[in-house]
């Protein structure tokens, strides 16, 4: 799931607040079928290693930096 971390109404990391809380409610109801935590990837202008250090901590799996270069 690859999301911008600055968006209009939410940061990414409010959005997979959500997605984490929802799965979690789901399994709990669910016997049999669990549902799997996607990959979540930050992109980001914001570029300092507490940064990058903090989104870790949050079970980022990978942060890209914007801007993104062709390369």
């Amino acid at each position: 799931m690859l999301l911008d971390f600055q968006m209009p109404v939410k940061t990414g990391l409010d959005v997979i607040k959500e997605v984490r809380r929802f799965i979690k409610i789901k399994n709990d109801k669910l016997d049999e079928l669990k549902i799997y935590e996607p990959q979540f990837i930050i992109l980001s202008s914001y570029n300092t290693a507490g940064f990058k250090n903090h989104l870790r901590q949050q079970n980022i799996n990978q942060v890209l930096e914007k801007p993104i270069s062709e390369e």
